[in-house]
């Protein structure tokens, strides 16, 4: 079939409003040709809206807390046992993996899990000398080639929400970066933030949208010892208006969850008190040598108690509190602890097993709480309460909280 038009075709341009989604739109295209017969095209167009707000990372308009974990190479031959992983990884609270160059198929595959990435460019932990003995004459025009083809590789898979364009970089970095960074901005249709993995007190922030950081402690530190330096990172990127994210923390113990716990708590809950916005820990299975991993290996997908439950603290976006306990009831509420809106919220409250309450509440605003209504109570000492709770927060994004209450002593 064939359409030819001796006039041009005009029409005034047109803005269509629609509800901010994690994930795409699907446009249709028709177009009724002159023999009557319809041509149409469905254009996908990523939905997710992730940018630097005057030194805010947002997605869909809020700001946007990243609890990811670093995966470098996940379960590449076996498509099932990935995708378990994912569905293990998000029922932890994960919500994005970061990884290098990974296979285009698991992206995709977190996308459908409800998992973002941040893909990171095949230029890590090295020297701008190496890089151009190992490119050659006209280094920079040939990585920048790399470059180019590692962002159309990606940039059509809505799960990508932020590029890492490289990590722990020395020498020439500065001019290295800023000659990357408007690759993604020309190439990248979505115009996502473009992200570099500094060096632990490295603190660049040109060629970038994002600043990360890399911290960790080892023997005989302990993870506050690093503080300074973070406080300073912060404090750098607060000046360039910029986000503050780690890339890697956790320590330098080998597999002691104790330690894993500690920069749980003095890394990435302490970096988000003082403004930073979360970010990826290092890494997935454990480094015998290194580190303590979220999971044993990539073949037992089992967590340390201890850490694990670490981990789902701190990533948890609301938790029940008690209000009163009194004339035969007991109030409670669910505050969000976070600085953007908890949409859909359905609790469950069950003892020993015995559901108590479930229903649903109205959006929760940043920082704000809901009522659950009034609960019959029988009255006793020490009973403990467990919840629930489910949510979306940015338009899309599903999470879920688990959380115990020991309730208080009855008002008489």
């Amino acid at each position: 079939m064939s359409f030819q038009s001796s006039h041009k075709i005009e029409s005034p341009p047109q803005t269509l409003l629609v509800e901010p989604i994690v994930g795409t739109y699907h446009v249709k295209l028709s177009t009724r040709c002159q023999d009557g017969k319809v041509w149409s095209r469905e254009l996908p167009i990523i939905g997710t809206v992730v940018t630097n707000n005057s030194g805010v990372l947002e997605m869909n308009g809020e700001p946007f807390i990243v609890k990811g974990v670093n995966v470098h190479g996940m379960i590449s031959d076996s498509p099932e046992r990935n995708r378990h992983l994912q569905r293990f990884l998000k029922d932890i609270g994960f919500n994005m993996l970061r990884g290098d160059y990974p296979p285009p198929w698991q992206v995709e595959m977190a996308g459908e899990e409800n998992i973002g990435y941040m893909v990171l460019a095949p230029f890590s932990v090295t020297h701008t000398d190496l890089l151009k003995e190992r490119h050659g004459e006209r280094a920079f025009p040939k990585m920048r080639e790399v470059s180019r083809r590692f962002i159309r590789t990606y940039r059509d898979l809505p799960a990508v929400w932020l590029w890492n364009s490289c990590n722990e970089i020395e020498g020439e970095l500065d001019d290295f970066l800023v000659t990357l960074h408007p690759l993604y901005r020309a190439l990248d249709p979505a115009d996502r933030p473009v992200v570099y993995a500094n060096l632990f007190g490295q603190d660049r922030t040109l060629g970038m949208d994002v600043m990360a950081v890399n911290y960790y402690y080892g023997p005989p530190q302990m993870a506050r010892d690093r503080w300074p330096l973070i406080q300073r990172s912060i404090e750098e990127s607060r000046k360039a208006k910029v986000p503050c994210i780690y890339t890697e923390y956790n320590c330098w113990y080998g597999p002691v969850y104790s330690r894993g716990v500690e920069s749980v708590e003095d890394f990435f809950v302490k970096g988000i008190e003082w403004g930073m916005q979360g970010g990826f820990q290092f890494m997935l299975p454990d480094h015998p040598d290194r580190h303590p991993g979220v999971i044993d290996t990539r073949e037992r997908l089992r967590t340390n108690p201890t850490y694990l439950a670490s981990l789902k603290d701190a990533f948890a976006d609301a938790e029940l509190e008690p209000v009163s306990r009194e004339r035969g009831s007991i109030l409670l509420s669910i505050r969000n602890r976070r600085p953007f809106t908890l949409r859909k919220v359905r609790y469950r409250i069950e003892e020993l097993g015995r559901v108590l309450a479930e229903g649903e509440l109205r959006d929760i605003e940043p920082h704000g709480s809901g009522r659950i209504p009034r609960i019959l109570d029988k009255g006793g000492e020490g009973r403990i309460l467990r919840a629930r709770i489910d949510f979306e927060t940015h338009h899309g994004l599903r999470c879920k909280v688990e959380d115990e209450l020991r309730l208080p002593a009855a008002q008489r």
